[in-house]
């Protein structure tokens, strides 16, 4: 239920809900329904997704805007027109108010076609996390090969191996699908600006994403911190494959481990303090 209302959140978030005052004052139509119109607005750092409810008033706002830039259009080019150009100066070629930005139109409306698929994809890919990781432990310590060892030694590799898997299943769409990047910055759509964050281990927008740029940012912050101590003295070319494939895993392997062996001791000893008997004193 935490994974739904999360993701549900981040859904809104993602396509915002707009007054339809507004939308027809900043947003450009991507998708117009019987109900609702589906659009993006540009900010100083992006693009994103809006929307507002489709109504008469705002149909003849869109359409009157419409009718002001094909308007501007055509004055311009007479403006061209009018223009001679000396042979010294350069004049600037200005592209049509629909065709400036025809690219971040493209691409968030094949954005805005994918959100329903990111948005199971993601949701699937955070809850086989959370049974590997809550799960797994109780499956593993029923296997002969942890059998033979001590009780806090099993509670620690069966928690161990989860953690590391864990963390290997939610960097796949970052490191095989290249999806969610880039990292630490405050990237939101196509054109964006980006740079460093500074302490926030979270950057704003979810990007191309639904939640996922998000979480696998802070899931990357933690071990990084420990890592950067160590990260100069590592070859450039092998820093990366390193914190992905050992350190990060390794870390997040180790950390569930040793919390499921401190709270498999702590339940012992706290029974073994319930079993003693009352002094007759």
């Amino acid at each position: 239920m935490c994974i739904l209302g999360f993701q549900y959140m981040c859904w809104k978030e993602k396509v915002i809900e707009m007054p339809p005052a507004d939308y027809a004052k900043f947003a450009v139509d991507l998708e117009v329904t019987l109900k609702m119109r589906y659009g993006f607005c540009l900010a100083y750092h992006g693009a994103f997704l809006v929307k507002t409810a489709n109504t008469e008033e705002l149909n003849s706002a869109m359409a009157d805007k419409k009718k002001g830039s094909a308007a501007r259009e055509d004055k311009e080019e007479e403006q061209e027109e009018g223009y001679e150009d000396d042979g010294n100066s350069i004049s600037e070629q200005k592209l049509p108010e629909g065709e400036e930005h025809a690219g971040v139109k493209r691409a968030l409306l094949r954005e805005l076609e994918l959100v329903p698929i990111k948005t199971m994809m993601e949701t699937a890919l955070y809850s086989s996390a959370f049974f590997l990781v809550f799960w797994g432990p109780s499956l593993l310590t029923k296997l002969e090969i942890f059998l033979s060892g001590g009780p806090l030694r099993r509670e620690f590799w069966a928690g161990a191996i989860p953690g590391i898997t864990g963390f290997w299943l939610m960097d796949q769409p970052l490191l095989v699908l290249e999806y969610g990047p880039p990292l630490f910055s405050n990237w939101i759509g196509p054109g964006a600006l980006s740079y460093s964050t500074g302490l926030h281990p979270v950057s704003s927008g979810c990007g191309m994403t639904i939640s996922y740029r998000n979480v696998i940012e802070q899931i990357i912050f933690w071990p990084s911190v420990f890592y950067l101590p160590i990260g100069g003295i590592i070859p450039e070319w092998a820093q990366g494959y390193l914190f992905y494939a050992i350190f990060a895993p390794s870390y997040y392997g180790v950390m569930w481990g040793s919390f499921r062996a401190a709270w498999f001791d702590f339940r012992n000893r706290k029974r073994r303090q319930e079993n003693l008997p009352f002094s007759k004193e």
